[in-house]
């Protein structure tokens, strides 16, 4: 998994990301081991942007994307709506 939310009193408090991970991690190994340890705040991010459930996936595209583009996106989460499968970024969705 690429992307964690960090929850707190069931609330979406941030995202942890691959990123953010080796960004925190990087340099010698003396020091990496050691942040490893540190708490999951210390790497997260917590700036967070949010839509509604309901909104159409073009809200989430940024503006060079053509149209035929976001079409294929929408069309790409109806079918995976349609089988069935959740989107994992359901909870980020949410407000």
């Amino acid at each position: 998994m690429s992307q964690l939310p960090v929850v707190k009193d069931k609330h979406i408090v941030g995202i942890l990301d691959e990123s953010d991970i080796l960004a925190t991690v990087e340099g010698d190994d003396a020091a990496r081991a050691a942040r490893f340890r540190d708490p999951v705040h210390s790497a997260m991010t917590t700036e967070l942007h949010t839509v509604q459930v309901s909104e159409k996936l073009k809200v989430l595209a940024p503006t060079g994307l053509t149209s035929d583009e976001r079409t294929l996106m929408e069309q790409l989460a109806q079918k995976r709506q349609a089988r069935g499968v959740p989107d994992p970024r359901a909870d980020l969705m949410r407000s």
